[in-house]
């Protein structure tokens, strides 16, 4: 009987303190979910090099504010920049063109998503898509627990104003 009760304070106790991790998918996946759910996307690239990728997975990823605000608002899309996979997508092969060529070769799909002016690609990259996939805001930097979730707040309320 002891342990039954011991259950349901874990299950209550999980429920009270919201999710307790963010719900990932892959870009492969994606398709399929906006068809499904058409919703705003977070997506975040990182690198097995990135210090402050694992930073940013370590503390922003798991604050109970920010994984509430990305589960219940976004899709929630986490891929590593320097995949060698081909991604089908909205009828189009995305791949990484680099990979043989130079040492640090980053996928199309990031390359698109990070375009800047003059400037080269930096990780951590966070983007964030409304639900027509139009880019609203990103972010070419290591964010803080509470930077990230005062930016989910800023651009949920943006875009519960469209």
């Amino acid at each position: 009987m002891q342990g039954f009760f011991v259950l349901v304070f874990l299950i209550f106790s999980q429920y009270v303190q919201g999710q307790s991790q963010v719900e990932w998918i892959q870009f492969q996946d994606l398709q399929s979910e906006i068809d499904e759910t058409p919703q705003a996307v977070f997506i975040f690239f990182h690198a097995d090099w990135c210090v402050y990728c694992k930073k940013m997975e370590l503390a922003a990823f798991k604050k109970a504010p920010v994984i509430n605000l990305l589960n219940q608002n976004f899709i929630n899309v986490k891929m590593h920049a320097e995949s060698t996979d081909e991604i089908l997508f909205d009828g189009q092969v995305f791949k990484n063109r680099e990979v043989n060529n130079r040492r640090q070769s980053y996928h199309e799909i990031p390359l698109i998503l990070a375009e800047r002016h003059q400037d080269n690609m930096t990780l951590p990259l966070s983007v964030i898509l409304d639900k027509n996939f139009k880019i609203i805001r990103r972010y070419f930097r290591y964010l803080s627990p509470q930077e990230m979730e005062k930016e989910l707040k800023e651009v949920i309320s943006v875009l519960n104003d469209k």
